[in-house]
């Protein structure tokens, strides 16, 4: 939280790093299996990356960690929802013809893919 603390609001760069922190605070707290204040640290990195022209990779890794929390909570409607907006904003800078060949957005459909099975065999238990 220090560090978070430490870079100052107002200068872009900075607003930035303190992206950076909040989103390793949440990693570190999803590991100690704190989802709820996980999710919390990732939302406050994500809207840092908004604010300040954060780049898509930074934003996309936010909706992936964010759906990531909530499919450890078994809110999987809600996984998926993060894991398809990830997708999307992926899909808008790769060129149609590199799209399938592309890790990330394999990484995507895969998170997605994942989701949805689990929905399905909630579904049916």
């Amino acid at each position: 939280m220090e560090a978070s603390e430490f870079f100052a609001r107002g200068e872009p760069r900075k607003e930035l790093k303190r992206a950076t922190c909040f989103y390793n605070m949440g990693f570190c707290l999803y590991e100690l299996g704190d989802y709820d204040a996980a999710i919390n640290e990732a939302k406050k990195s994500l809207h840092h990356h908004e604010q300040h022209n954060g780049s898509v990779n930074n934003k996309c890794g936010c909706y992936t960690f964010l759906g990531w929390c909530h499919l450890e909570k078994y809110k999987y409607d809600k996984a998926l929802t993060y894991f398809q907006t990830e997708l999307d904003l992926r899909l808008q800078f790769v060129p149609s013809e590199k799209q399938d060949s592309d890790e990330d957005i394999k990484f995507a459909r895969s998170n997605i893919q994942l989701c949805q099975n689990m929905l399905i065999r909630d579904m049916q238990e």
